[in-house]
C-alpha cells in the first residue's frame, strides 16, 4: 500500500512559522468581517510578504520565509505584524493573537472568498464556520523521514517529562501513524499506549478518535477498529461531520467482513450514500469561471483520496463480491444506500455490537481509568 504522504526533504533544522490572527471590532471586541479588505491593502503596500486569507473573513494568516535561525523568524514576524497592523489601522480593525475567541458566534461567520474556502464550505457545511480557531504552526526542516521520526520521538519524551497527558496522547497517535508502514509493531505499541492513556482522561476529541481508527486500520488491527469506532462514530454523528464519518464507516465495513459480511455490505452501502451526497454538494456548487475547482478526488468518496483508503475500499468491495455474490451484494448495498443518516449510524453501531459484544470495552476502560485517577 502507498504511503499517505510523500516526505518532502528540507535543510535540517531550518524554521518556518505560520500564524493565524483574529480580526476584531475595536468597539466591542467581537470578530469582524475584514479579511478581504485588509489583504487587499497589505498586498498593495507589501507585495513581497506572505499574507493570505483563511477559512472565514474574521481571520488572516501570515507566514515567514524558511529561515536558518530564530532571529530570521523574529525579523519576518515583526515585518508581517507591522504590515498587518498598518492595514488594520486604516480599516479601524483590531488584530489579536491565537487560540479561540471568548464570545464569538460561529453562525455569524462569513466564509472567505476563494476556491479552497468554497470547497471546504461545500464539503463540510456549517462545520467550516466552526473552524474559526487561530493556531500557530512551527515547521522544522528534516532531511528525511527517519530524522523527522527521531525528532518527533524527542518531542514525545519532552511532553512526558513536562506532564502533558493530552499532548502525549496526540503525539503517540501521530507517531503511530508515521510508523505504521515501516515499523508496524512499534506503531501498535504506541497506539495501544495512546488508547490506554486516553481512557484515563476526562475528555474525548473526535479528531483524535477518528485518527486512531484510521491508524488501527493501516496496521490491519481490525478488532481494534471495531473497539475504537463506536465513540468515533457517535462524535462524528453529533458534530455532523459526514465526510469523515464516511471514511470510518468504510473501515467498519472492512472490519465486519470476516464475521458479518451481510452487515458489512449494508454499512458499505450507507457509506457510499454519504460519499455521494458530499460529492453532489461540491459538484453542484458554483465556482468563479476560470478559477480552479475543488481538489481532484479518487473513487470511494471525498475523504478517501489517499492510496491506502482507495485500495482498501476496492479490496473490501471485491471481498464482499466474492463472499456474497453480485446479486446479494447489490441488494444489501441498496439497503444501506436507502437508509437515512441517523438510521445508518444506528445500524453501524448495532452491527459492531452484534459482532463484538465487548465493543463497549473502550468505554468501560475509560470509566475504570478515570476512577483510578480519581482514587475510587
Amino acid at each position: 500500500m502507498n504511503e499517505l504522504l510523500a516526505f518532502q526533504a528540507s535543510q535540517p533544522f531550518t524554521l518556518g512559522v505560520e500564524l493565524e490572527l483574529q480580526l476584531v471590532d475595536r468597539r466591542d471586541g467581537d470578530l469582524t468581517h475584514a479579511a478581504a479588505d485588509l489583504l487587499r491593502i497589505a498586498r498593495k503596500r507589501h507585495p513581497q510578504l506572505d499574507i493570505k486569507l483563511e477559512i472565514t473573513e474574521s481571520m488572516i494568516e501570515i507566514a515567514t520565509g524558511v529561515r536558518l535561525d530564530y532571529q530570521g523568524i523574529l525579523g519576518d514576524l515583526c515585518e508581517l505584524r507591522d504590515a498587518v497592523c498598518e492595514a488594520a489601522e486604516l480599516l479601524n480593525v483590531g488584530v489579536c493573537g491565537g487560540g479561540t475567541h471568548p464570545f464569538q458566534s460561529w453562525t455569524e461567520r462569513h466564509i472567505a472568498d476563494g476556491p479552497r474556502m468554497r470547497y471546504l464550505s461545500d464539503l463540510y457545511g456549517y462545520l467550516a464556520k466552526q473552524f474559526t480557531v487561530f493556531g500557530q504552526h512551527v515547521h522544522i526542516g528534516c532531511p528525511d523521514g527517519d530524522a523527522a521520526i527521531a525528532l518527533a520521538t524527542d518531542g514525545l519524551a519532552l511532553a512526558r517529562e513536562n506532564g502533558l497527558p493530552t499532548a502525549v496522547t496526540l503525539n503517540l497517535t501521530a507517531l503511530a501513524g508515521a510508523l505504521a508502514d515501516r515499523h508496524p509493531e512499534r506503531a501498535k505499541a504506541l497506539l495501544r499506549e495512546s488508547t490506554e492513556l486516553r481512557a484515563t482522561l476526562d475528555y474525548e476529541a473526535w479528531v483524535e478518535l477518528a485518527r486512531a481508527v484510521v491508524v488501527s486500520a493501516r496496521l490491519g488491527d481490525w478488532p481494534q477498529v471495531l473497539d475504537l469506532a463506536p465513540p468515533s462514530i457517535r462524535h462524528l454523528h453529533w458534530v455532523g461531520n459526514r465526510v469523515l464519518l464516511c471514511t470510518i464507516l468504510n473501515l467498519v465495513a472492512r472490519a465486519l467482513l470476516p464475521n458479518a459480511a451481510e452487515a458489512a455490505a449494508v454499512v458499505k452501502g450507507a457509506a457510499e450514500r454519504l460519499a455521494a451526497a458530499s460529492i453532489a454538494a461540491v459538484d453542484s456548487s458554483a465556482h468563479v469561471p476560470g478559477s480552479p475547482g475543488p481538489p481532484p478526488r479518487q473513487a470511494g468518496g471525498p475523504h478517501t483520496t489517499t492510496g491506502f483508503l482507495t485500495e482498501l475500499n476496492q479490496s473490501t468491495t471485491q471481498a464482499l463480491h466474492d463472499t456474497l455474490g453480485e446479486a446479494r451484494l447489490g441488494t444489501l448495498r441498496a439497503e444501506g444506500e436507502a437508509m437515512g443518516y441517523d438510521r445508518a449510524v444506528a445500524y453501524a453501531l448495532d452491527a459492531i455490537a452484534q459482532v463484538t459484544p465487548s465493543s463497549g470495552a473502550a468505554t468501560r476502560r475509560s470509566v475504570e481509568g478515570r476512577n483510578r485517577v480519581a482514587g475510587h
